[in-house]
């Protein structure tokens, strides 16, 4: 109603029905044209063939429609054109209903704003050359009001024809065909009329109107509707791309876990089948290390889940890593202490391979101390080595993902993944900034007992061989 409000007050001689049906005409067929434009854009998104051939036909009515009110507001000898001009009006709703009954069997190969443009265009056309004829005889009232009866059953045709379409949501169907059948009986109203005829403008004006706000509501709608579909998806995509991120992460440090390891065993079993034998002792302490280093592998390749906690026994963890580490050739000094913690098996095991592989790297030449002691019922496991130790300004992004030493050739994963699975289990992991040199590396774990005295002296001397 703005528009028509802003005529009324601009210009004082048009304050008139007849001249607000007018305004409603002109206002009807941008609305028209503008929904046809958002029809387009919802087509572009969902490339929906129903869309399609909508945003065609509206493109198509409001382009011919703005041709028509153009051709009206000029007058030959005082007379508008509007009632000859009914013919093309009606070949124009038979074009449309045309349309509408292939929008579901055909699917659109041209673009529908430039199918819309050129449909609007031939319509214009042909408004065109019937007004030039039409100003060469007068057409009665009577025969006038009977032109817009094929009109307005051709608008509730289309309208019927347009509730029928599968493809769009039933609202929109509903209000598109209540929009359909307004703009048609609007158009009849403004054709038949005289601009005395008061009662019958205004009803264009409130018919005309009705039109405009359901096809404008029905298209921003719609659109909308559609973009927040696509919103949707992206959200969907963003999830499943973050999901996957997630599983190629854990995939990672999977992957870091298993392939120290792997090299764990195969240093060891490289030294049982060296030449000459090992002796009995070593041997059989390789071998254990095999197997439980074996078995630890198949669980980190097949368990996608940590196993429960339960009770550890420090020394079976720490015994077969300084087997296999001394089977690399690093150098590990390690006493057995008969403790026993809270804690997942595994995770521990891996902490504190970890920390040694990554002295193995950083610290070549180092000798690694491994040592145990208790402290406030938490059983403290420190990795410390004789090499250069960690710069100043790196302590406090050491645990962080993806940080590494400039050096360094490996993914940051390491210490990240080891402080992660001590967190999980109620340990924790941290740097030991007051070590006298070199690196120091504390695991805290919950104790839980002492074993038997003396259980573990055969052990100590065998490791120490």
């Amino acid at each position: 109603m703005v528009p028509q409000l802003a005529v009324q007050a601009i210009v004082p001689s048009a304050r008139n029905a007849g001249d607000a049906a007018a305004t409603a005409a002109l206002v009807v067929n941008i609305v028209v044209v503008t929904s046809g434009v958002y029809m387009y854009l919802h087509h572009r998104l969902t490339r929906s063939d129903s869309t399609a051939w909508l945003a065609a036909g509206l493109i198509f009515v409001g382009g011919y429609g703005l041709t028509v009110t153009g051709l009206e507001t000029s007058l030959t000898g005082g007379r508008p054109l509007a009632a000859p001009l009914v013919v093309a009006d009606i070949v124009l709703a038979l074009a449309l209903l045309t349309m509408v009954l292939i929008s579901e069997r055909i699917t659109l190969s041209v673009d529908p704003a430039a199918l819309g443009l050129v449909l609007g265009s031939a319509g214009s056309a042909l408004a065109i050359v019937i007004g030039a004829a039409a100003s060469q005889f007068t057409v009665s009232r009577n025969a006038t009001a009977l032109l817009t009866i094929p009109l307005v059953v051709a608008g509730v045709l289309l309208a019927t024809e347009v509730r029928r379409l599968a493809t769009l949501p039933r609202w929109a169907r509903n209000r598109l065909a209540v929009a359909i059948a307004a703009l048609f009986l609007g158009r009849a109203c403004l054709v038949a009329a005289n601009p005395s005829d008061t009662a019958v403008n205004l009803l264009a004006v409130l018919v005309s109107t009705t039109a405009a706000v359901l096809f404008m509501s029905t298209s921003i709608t719609t659109l909308g509707t559609a973009i927040n579909d696509d919103r949707l998806v992206i959200t969907a995509l963003q999830d499943q791309l973050a999901s996957t991120a997630a599983h190629a992460r854990v995939d990672r440090e999977r992957l870091h876990e298993v392939r120290g390891t792997i090299a764990g065993i195969a240093s060891a079993s490289r030294l049982i089948h060296h030449e000459p034998p090992l002796p009995g002792p070593s041997r059989e302490m390789l071998e254990e290390m095999l197997e439980r280093e074996s078995a630890r592998l198949q669980r980190l390749v097949h368990d996608a889940t940590p196993g429960p906690l339960g009770l550890v026994s420090v020394d079976d963890v720490i015994r077969p890593l300084v087997v296999a580490r001394r089977a690399q050739g690093q150098t590990v000094t390690w006493r057995p202490s008969g403790l026993q913690v809270w804690a997942r098996e595994d995770d521990l095991t891996a902490v504190l391979n970890i920390l040694l592989e990554n002295t193995a790297k950083h610290a070549p030449d180092a000798t690694v101390d491994v040592f145990v002691h208790q402290s406030d019922g938490t059983v403290d496991v420190v990795v410390a080595d004789t090499g250069p130790g960690v710069p100043e300004g790196q302590r406090e992004t050491l645990f962080h993902r993806g940080v590494r030493g400039p050096e360094s050739s490996g993914h940051g994963l390491g210490l990240h993944v080891a402080r992660r699975l001590m967190v999980r289990g109620g340990g924790y992991l941290r740097l030991d900034p007051t070590w006298r040199s070199g690196t120091a590396f504390v695991v805290g774990v919950r104790q839980v007992t002492h074993l038997a005295e003396g259980s573990c002296d055969d052990t100590a001397r065998v490791v120490a061989q």
